[in-house]
């Protein structure tokens, strides 16, 4: 019985797609950028058409420090897809949400004191979360 377990733990285990993450960081550190690397199994090495091939959203968040104003660029979105982006500060309180996003986005942190803050940035294809830092 416990072959039978281990032999359906193990097969199971190998079924799932593996994923790893890479990072970007700009010149000061900062994370601009996350992409998620899935490990490809036999069926999803074999050609794709056109249609099936998935382009990545990259993300630009900056400045970071930032003094009241922090831009989000996003490179291949399709404003037309739908996408949010949430302001937290270091508590976990929601402060400001944005629902309609375009390739050039800005958040205001002129009225809320210096601190850490968290952007969550997610869209169809993707869930993203940057660590700012108001000064």
């Amino acid at each position: 019985m416990k072959i039978i377990l281990l032999f359906v733990g193990l097969l199971c285990g190998f079924a799932s797609q593996a994923q790893k993450f890479s990072y970007t960081y700009d010149f000061a550190g900062n994370r601009i950028s996350r992409t998620v690397v899935t490990l490809k199994t036999k069926e999803d090495l074999l050609p794709q058409t056109e249609e099936e091939t998935e382009i990545t959203e990259n993300i630009t968040v900056y400045p970071n420090p930032t003094t009241g104003t922090v831009n989000i660029r996003f490179t291949n979105y399709e404003p037309e897809k739908s996408g949010i982006i949430r302001l937290y500060n270091a508590s976990g309180v929601l402060l400001q949400t944005k629902k309609s996003l375009n390739t050039e986005n800005e958040i205001n942190l002129e009225n809320y004191p210096a601190g850490t803050y968290i952007i969550k940035i997610s869209t169809e294809k993707i869930d993203n979360e940057f660590l700012i830092i108001k000064q």
